[in-house]
């Protein structure tokens, strides 16, 4: 038999551990500076001669670590969609000039970058953050299986009657519509049209394709690329999930 008003006590225990706050650490989401410096070419001599001597082996090592086409390893397109993926500072202007003026460094960085993360086990990551919210106490957390996985744009690429007012101002003033996505992204208004951009919002929002498939898109079908994301971008916005 059970002692008297240990019922209430247990019940109330029960509320108690479910009601439990879910607390993070600081800073765990803010954006992080890479792991190795620009010009810190001593900290891996052997990437930094691949660089030197064999600069497209490097990019092909470098592709297929983000498994990507060995064509696309190079470049400001990769290198933001490396910072995007694992939460990095800077941005897709800041990427341009680094890559434009210190092109062996940019890809020397980055790959020391990887290796780096593959050594600490944060490369698989999802976003590549180092710390991850905790939870007190500890639950049984049932997710739907594919809750972490890519999904396909909200409209269809040639989709240009869902939106007509999108679809006219990418029709007459592409620029226009250009600097409305880099506002969207807090980028640049030279970024918002070309692969680079689209290949930073799929890595954002985790959507299907892939570098080689956003750069076939965009240079045979530029007008189209740019009102498909402004109107996955509108309809985003109008969820909430922007």
């Amino acid at each position: 038999m059970a002692p008297c008003g240990y019922e209430e006590w247990h019940q109330g225990a029960n509320k108690r551990s479910y009601n439990m706050e879910v607390t993070s650490q600081p800073g765990a989401f803010e954006p992080k500076e890479f792991h190795s410096g620009l010009m810190s070419c001593c900290d891996d001599m052997g990437v930094c001669c691949c660089g030197l001597f064999c600069l497209p082996c490097l990019g092909c090592t470098i592709a297929s670590d983000m498994n990507e086409c060995c064509l696309c390893g190079l470049g400001m397109p990769m290198r933001s969609v490396y910072r995007t993926k694992y939460n990095l500072q800077g941005s897709m202007c800041n990427d341009w000039v680094v890559n434009f003026f210190c092109f062996h460094c940019a890809a020397c960085q980055l790959k020391r970058d990887i290796d780096i993360r593959k050594s600490n086990g944060t490369f698989k990551l999802m976003f590549g953050f180092d710390r991850i919210p905790i939870l007190v106490p500890r639950p049984i957390v049932t997710s739907q299986p594919s809750a972490f996985q890519p999904k396909d744009f909200q409209s269809d690429l040639c989709g240009c009657c869902e939106d007509m007012g999108i679809c006219c101002c990418g029709l007459f003033c592409l620029p226009c519509l250009g600097c409305s996505i880099a506002s969207d992204m807090n980028e640049c208004c030279l970024c918002g049209l070309g692969m680079a951009m689209r290949s930073v919002y799929r890595t954002k929002y985790n959507l299907q394709g892939s570098m080689l498939n956003d750069s076939c898109v965009v240079n045979f079908c530029m007008p189209c690329a740019a009102c498909q994301l402004k109107r996955d971008i509108e309809m985003r916005k109008r969820t909430g999930m922007f």
